[in-house]
């Protein structure tokens, strides 16, 4: 089942980026990409603002 986004998963969101960012980081040979620790709050801010520029959504698929 596919839902959208709802407020209530907002730290899960932004879980989920920062695994995806954290992998990035690992597959990355020549280190130009890094996390910092301010990633997670800078970085679910500007999804949200991509989002409201291009009329996007968040969808999720709960874990079973």
């Amino acid at each position: 089942m596919i839902i959208n986004y709802d407020r209530k998963y907002i730290e899960d969101v932004k879980n989920l980026l920062v695994e995806l960012q954290e992998y990035i980081v690992s597959i990355d040979k020549e280190k130009y990409n890094i996390i910092t620790p301010q990633y997670r709050e800078k970085y679910i801010k500007e999804v949200f603002k991509a989002m409201d520029e291009h009329q996007g959504k968040i969808v999720l698929r709960p874990a079973c």
